[in-house]
């Protein structure tokens, strides 16, 4: 039997969609997007998606449990590592998520970005 992640992507589409709704009101980010790729020191977990508060530096990791080794044991996430990750894209599969939990998160995108470009 092959053993795959069964998550893989999750991480990024869980984390993108956080990241567009929970905004200040002016709709500046709270969590920014954070990742490593191609990482060959922890195991399987080679690529992964996690928040960064921007306020104080705190580490939202909605989907840590894929570093779980085969024997239940927690495989420390090096979130030191990664690289912020600009949230201004288009990401179908996110948006494909939450239309199935009920939020149109296009919109949210839209009113984010024309937010993002109104200077006050």
């Amino acid at each position: 039997m092959q053993k795959g992640l069964f998550s893989a992507g999750f991480c990024g589409i869980a984390s993108y969609t956080w990241n567009l709704l929970f905004r200040m009101p002016d709709k500046t980010e709270v969590w920014r997007l954070k990742q490593f790729s191609n990482n060959e020191n922890i195991g399987i977990l080679k690529s992964h998606v996690w928040l960064e508060n921007v306020f104080d530096g705190s580490v939202l990791d909605l989907s840590f449990e894929q570093s779980i080794d085969d024997y239940g044991k927690y495989i420390e996430i090096p979130y030191d590592i990664g690289t912020y990750v600009n949230s201004n894209f288009d990401f179908q599969r996110a948006y494909k998520f939450a239309k199935y939990i009920g939020i149109n998160l296009e919109d949210t995108v839209f009113i984010n970005s024309i937010f993002s470009n109104i200077h006050l």
